[in-house]
């Protein structure tokens, strides 16, 4: 059954047992570990869900598994499985306090839907980072068992406070709710449908912040004008297109968040009946009827339709009404960085709001020329979707995103290292050992993207860039290609040519294997000073014989050789193994891909830079411009403008500052009104609500939680900038590419 789950990339033996009472493991499911391994290698598509975890970044001593946390208690119990409480006992963070969530495999496998829900959970767990949604810590499976380590959160769940306290105040549910909208907001905006908001789902940190937990019921990849039809969630807080059955999408989740609105403020949720069906009745034909004390407000926003809350943008404005509002106000424009057919991109200066002084980079795009072609509208969303989803220290991150009436503004962390396209370019070629360094780190940003079935699809140099420590830093988005998981292939022609696959040429259909391509073709440029098949016609490239200069190492050779075989499923990278295959080559056996993840390894070049400012790394045609945004005075039609629904985004760390601002004082208020009929949750996912948790006395301290980094810090840079080993030049003057796709 490893092969229906794929959780984790290496397991242990044990797992936990079924009794009732103390916590204990059964050894009922245990199996050596050299079979694990060689299952958890084998099943197609394993690699693509491996998350970076302790095992797969660590692949020294420790090996996780259920003997590296000792159980506390049970937190609850469910037709599946159980949620304990644990303590990490071996390994990193030993002491540290978790939830462990283990299901039982032989119950999920009796139905496909509940394999998928599995499935579907452990993708978002693992994809998903906000504030306001549990985090996952690590996942790994016995022959028999699933398990998910997750943050564990002990304010317990919002039923239980809710109960305690009958109804809230409207200005701490206010803070609950706005505190749900952006974690709602957040999946929305990556195609997610959570689908099952209700209290027992919503859990409270030690702080008081509320998360989200229990992603059983979610539906991935529902984008705007996506529908989809399953009968799913817990009756009181359908929405009424769920129950009739004819097709819903993210506009359910609104509905839902106004039933537990007005469950915050009257004690109960406004459709009850004795039972199912009744329920349901009074959710397609009942009348709303608020109380009258609750505010003018309030009474608004409880009986707005769902369509309403559908449209609303969660801008920093909407978050936080203060003196803050991010638009093209808030920076400085301090020099042109480069221009493309879209837009611009300028370095700029953070002068309002939070993170004053900081220096960013600002892609502006104009809007008129985007939406005259489809794809390229899709491109540009897709983009924006990626840039806010994909965290990872070798992958440009998005700070904020927001428009004007014409302009779409992307503004991202300004990587003054400047393009790989220029370094090598100055340099000719590199030697193997930089060269190695730098494939090192692609191939940890391209087996992060696999992982979440995204294909980059126009890895280049011009692509690549350079941060001012010398780390790579994937960048442009444009061409990626969504939901792309084992078994998946896509057929739009796009690409810059002198990189493209095969299989996108003749257009068979392509997946992830055509990024393995691009980077052996990458590999072949640093080491030989120009592009496989450059000037070449399209049919070099798919009939052409390879070529390799004799004073490459024989790993190199090879290495270059397995990239380019025009055989995808021959294709090292190709199959299953993915990233892990291509980590395995000898060319890389000096690489601690460990230490290469966490930025410890020094880069063998280090821009030589005089401030944050400095642009001496980028191309002096456009540094040299006057640096202008010109005037927003585009005045698009409603339904062009639709196709931007939802683009603006503030990054977690800024979300930060922002919640610093928010403070309440919970009162005491009658005993809840329990509702004569059960809760009826339709799902085969469900744990009861949390026991063991102890309400903190008198009312929060002020919060302040912020996200875990996902990765340690990088080092100090060196107080001296190292020299870029290099071979003498080729000789042959490099110009930048263009994509080979129409638009571009």
């Amino acid at each position: 059954m490893a092969a229906v789950f794929d959780l984790d990339l290496e397991t242990e033996e044990g797992s936990e047992g079924e009794g009732e009472g103390e916590p204990e493991f059964s050894p009922a499911d245990a199996c050596p570990l050299a079979d694990l391994r060689t299952a958890a290698l084998e099943p197609v598509g394993h690699c693509e869900e491996v998350e970076l975890t302790e095992t797969s970044v660590n692949p020294g001593p420790e090996r996780l598994g259920p003997h590296c946390f000792e159980l506390l208690r049970v937190l609850g119990t469910g037709g599946y499985g159980k949620v304990f409480q644990v303590r990490k006992v071996q390994g990193t963070n030993v002491g540290k306090i978790y939830a462990m969530k283990v299901l039982r495999k032989d119950e999920i496998v009796r139905s496909a839907k509940d394999v998928a829900h599995t499935r579907a959970e452990r993708r978002i767990l693992g994809s998903v980072r906000h504030p306001f949604i549990v985090e996952l810590a690590y996942a790994f499976q016995t022959r028999g068992k699933l398990y998910l380590v997750l943050e564990c959160l002990s304010g317990g769940d919002l039923f239980t406070h809710l109960q305690r306290e009958g109804i809230l105040l409207e200005d701490t549910a206010c803070f609950y709710l706005a505190e749900i909208t952006l974690a709602l907001g957040h999946l929305h905006s990556q195609g997610i449908v959570y689908r099952d908001l209700k209290p027992e789902n919503i859990m409270l940190d030690s702080q008081g912040h509320i998360k989200l937990t229990d992603f059983g019921f979610c539906k991935e990849s529902i984008h705007e004008g996506a529908v989809t039809h399953t009968f799913c969630g817990t009756t009181e807080y359908m929405a009424p297109e769920i129950v009739v059955r004819r097709g819903h999408n993210r506009a359910v989740d609104w509905w839902s968040l106004g039933v537990l609105m007005y469950e915050m403020l009257t004690g109960s949720p406004p459709f009850t009946a004795e039972n199912r069906k009744k329920t349901m009745d009074k959710i397609i034909k009942g009348k709303l009827r608020p109380p009258l004390y609750l505010t003018p407000d309030a009474r608004d926003l409880v009986k707005k339709p769902a369509g309403h809350y559908e449209e609303v943008e969660l801008t920093e404005t909407s978050v936080n009404p203060g003196p803050e509002c991010i638009g093209p106000h808030c920076f400085e424009l301090l020099r042109v960085l480069g221009k493309g057919g879209y837009g611009k991109v300028f370095q700029v200066r953070k002068v309002q709001g939070t993170n004053l002084g900081k220096i960013y980079a600002m892609k502006v795009l104009r809007k008129a020329k985007i939406v005259r072609n489809a794809k390229d509208t899709a491109h540009t969303r897709a983009e924006r979707n990626i840039l806010e989803s994909v965290k990872h220290p070798f992958i440009v991150e998005l700070a904020y995103a927001f428009q004007t009436g014409g302009k779409l503004y992307l503004i991202l962390e300004c990587l003054s290292g400047g393009e790989l396209f220029t370094h090598l370019e100055r340099e000719g070629i590199f030697l193997e050992d930089t060269a190695c360094f730098y494939l090192a780190e692609i191939t940890l940003a391209l087996g992060h993207l696999h992982s979440h079935g995204i294909i980059y699809r126009d890895l280049k140099p011009e692509n690549i860039m350079l941060s001012s420590q010398g780390h790579i830093k994937l960048t442009d988005f444009g061409l990626c290609k969504e939901s792309i998981h084992e078994g998946v292939v896509t057929h739009t022609f796009c690409g810059t040519i002198e990189y493209m696959a095969p299989e996108i040429l003749v257009r068979s259909g392509h997946n992830r294997a055509v990024d393995w391509w691009s980077l052996g073709a990458l590999m072949y440029d640093m080491l030989t000073g120009s592009a496989k098949n450059r000037k070449k016609t399209m049919d070099k490239i798919i009939k052409g014989k390879l070529a390799l200069p004799p004073y490459l190492t024989p790993d190199a050779r090879d290495l270059v050789k397995k990239f380019l075989k025009r055989n995808p499923s021959q294709r090292i990278g190709g199959g299953p193994g993915d990233a892990a295959d291509v980590q395995r080559h000898p060319f890389f056996r000096h690489i601690n891909w460990d230490d290469l993840l966490a930025r410890r390894v020094d880069p063998p070049f280090r821009p030589c830079l005089q401030s944050e400012e400095d642009v001496s790394q980028f191309d002096t045609h456009f540094t040299r411009q006057t640096p202008v945004d010109s005037p927003d005075d585009t005045a698009l039609s409603e339904s062009a403008n639709q196709a931007f629904l939802g683009f603006t985004y503030v990054a977690p760390s800024v979300l930060d500052s922002i919640k610093e601002g928010f403070s309440f004082q919970p009162k005491r208020r009658s005993p809840r009104r329990l509702n004569s009929s059960p809760r009826t949750p339709i799902s085969p996912l469900k744990f009861s609500p949390f026991e063991g948790f102890r309400p903190s006395p008198g009312p929060p301290e002020p919060m302040e939680p912020p996200l875990p980094p996902l990765l340690p810090a990088p080092p100090p840079p060196p107080s001296s900038t190292v020299p870029l080993p290099i071979r003498p030049p080729s000789g042959k003057k490099k110009s930048k590419r263009g994509r080979g796709h129409p638009g571009h």
